[in-house]
């Protein structure tokens, strides 16, 4: 039975019963894997059957409330369809899509790698002492790196203007 459940082709096949009827005939494994990938071979063959989609309104009253009452640029509406489709679900739209409107300190990432503790600076597990402001350079921009310790997750957020020198002081505006 365990020729059965293996894949052959684009098909995986799974064994769930066997019936038969007296005594369970001898099949060599040659022939059993003969008959998958026989079976697999006619049903790379069978034509595809087109089935109705289901027939769904976008009935308000129906659809799910949006989880937040605002919609910033985190929510990436880029053009009018993603902006309607907030309005319907009841959002207050507060900000166009980041590469649309380019938010100064707008946060582009969140994530839990962390590269304080990937490079052993971190102070909660490494006990380390605060290392100063981090970025990320990358085709002369910078990019400032947040840390929430308390939730281990590190953010990327947008710096204005090309980086120079990082360790140079940035000029106030």
């Amino acid at each position: 039975s365990s020729q059965l459940c293996k894949s052959s082709g684009e098909f995986r096949f799974s064994l769930t019963g066997i019936t038969y009827d007296g005594q369970v005939p001898f099949m060599t494994t040659s022939f059993m894997n003969s008959v998958r990938r026989t079976v697999a071979e006619k049903l790379q063959k069978m034509p595809l059957q087109s089935r109705r989609l289901l027939n769904r309104s976008l009935n308000p009253a129906e659809t799910a409330s949006f989880p937040f009452k605002e919609a910033s640029y985190k929510s990436n509406i880029s053009n009018c369809l993603a902006e309607s489709i907030y309005r319907k679900a009841g959002a207050e739209i507060t900000g166009k899509a980041y590469e649309l409107s380019h938010q100064e300190g707008a946060e582009l990432m969140r994530t839990r790698y962390c590269i304080r503790y990937e490079t052993g600076i971190c102070p909660k597990y490494h006990h380390a002492k605060n290392s100063g402001p981090l970025y990320l350079l990358n085709n002369g921009k910078r990019f400032v790196l947040n840390f929430d310790c308390s939730r281990c997750e590190m953010t990327v957020c947008a710096d204005t203007g090309p980086c120079v020198d990082i360790n140079a002081p940035r000029p106030q505006k």
